[in-house]
């Protein structure tokens, strides 16, 4: 799992000291399985942080989970299926999974960001519907982004750290 956007939000949060499980989804590169239009992948998103809650470098008290693109839409859901992340962090989540998450009660703080150059989500609607998201919520909208954020990976990274930081504690730094 070499995305760029992935590769960024692992750099800053293990450099604040947070412990990180990449993996690709089902039918995903070398992952056995084939791809199951959500429903599996969510499965495979909480069956990581049930690994990484075992793990004895891991404060399991202190999970969140991190997704882009399809992945952001799976993150949002595990937090909405399962009490153990804390806290999620959305990039560039897919206009339809988004609409319709955004109408379900997610309880743990959460971070939305989308690009405003971003191809298949308008600005408008993004800021419409992160509206109808429950509380606690942060949303940004990153200026020149596209979906891919090629440039804005450390930008990106940076955001994740700050905002696990602040809601499950760490050491933050911005750099």
């Amino acid at each position: 799992m070499a995305n760029n956007v992935v590769m960024g939000i692992k750099e800053k949060l293990n450099a604040a000291g947070f412990a990180t499980l990449r993996f690709n989804f089902r039918g995903v590169g070398a992952s056995e399985g084939t791809h199951d239009k959500g429903d599996g992948e969510v499965d495979d998103a909480i069956a990581a942080l049930s690994a990484m809650e075992l793990e004895d470098v891991v404060d399991s008290s202190r999970l969140g989970i991190a997704g882009y693109s399809f992945g952001a839409s799976m993150a949002l859901q595990a937090a909405l299926d399962s009490s153990l992340p804390l806290a999620v962090f959305s990039v560039a989540c897919p206009i339809g999974p988004f609409r319709a998450l955004s109408s379900r009660e997610i309880l743990q703080p959460k971070m939305l960001i989308l690009g405003d150059s971003d191809h298949d989500f308008p600005v408008g609607e993004f800021k419409f519907l992160t509206k109808r998201f429950s509380q606690p919520k942060e949303s940004t909208v990153i200026t020149n982004a596209d979906h891919f954020f090629r440039g804005f990976e450390t930008e990106v990274g940076g955001m994740a750290s700050a905002f696990f930081s602040e809601i499950l504690g760490g050491n933050h730094s911005s750099d």
